[in-house]
């Protein structure tokens, strides 16, 4: 599996009751940044996870927590990350 960096888009919403001028002000998207495993990438998504286990030891199953699926559409760019 590679290390990957994604930087992808995601949407949010305001706190409480807040004039229209301001939401129209806030209407764009956020930028977020994951990094994980790439455990899939296809079908529509990339499904990455930060922490495995079992991967580096011989006949152990390996397991994965913390999964997160990001949509390819949300997807602005994925770097592999150099492991050691």
């Amino acid at each position: 599996m590679k290390l990957v960096l994604i930087e992808w888009l995601d949407s949010h919403s305001g706190n409480g009751w807040r004039r229209i001028s301001e939401i129209q002000e806030d209407g764009e998207s956020v930028r977020c940044r994951s990094v994980g495993w790439l455990v899939s990438e296809g079908d529509g998504h990339a499904v990455i996870v930060p922490h495995l286990s079992g991967e580096a030891d011989a006949g152990v199953v390996t397991y994965g927590n913390g999964d997160l699926s990001i949509p390819e559409a949300a997807i602005v760019s994925m770097q592999e990350l150099a492991t050691g």
